[in-house]
């Protein structure tokens, strides 16, 4: 794969690494991927409620 193609240090370490805990690490990387943009979409979603909630005053009052 291309990744590999060109090593780094990380790749160096990563291909050394016993196979488990390779594993463990791919799964928590992915985990914090996917928490990092469940944590975006949720920021987005409270400001946007909030900027309703003010549209929404303003009209009403």
């Amino acid at each position: 794969s291309p990744l590999f193609q060109n090593p780094s240090v990380i790749n160096t370490l990563a291909t050394r690494l016993p196979r488990p805990i390779l594993d463990v690490a791919t799964v928590l990387v992915r985990y914090k991927l996917i928490w990092d943009c469940i944590w975006t979409d949720i920021c987005v979603l409270v400001f946007l409620v909030g900027c309703f909630i003010v549209v929404g005053s303003l009209f009403a009052g």
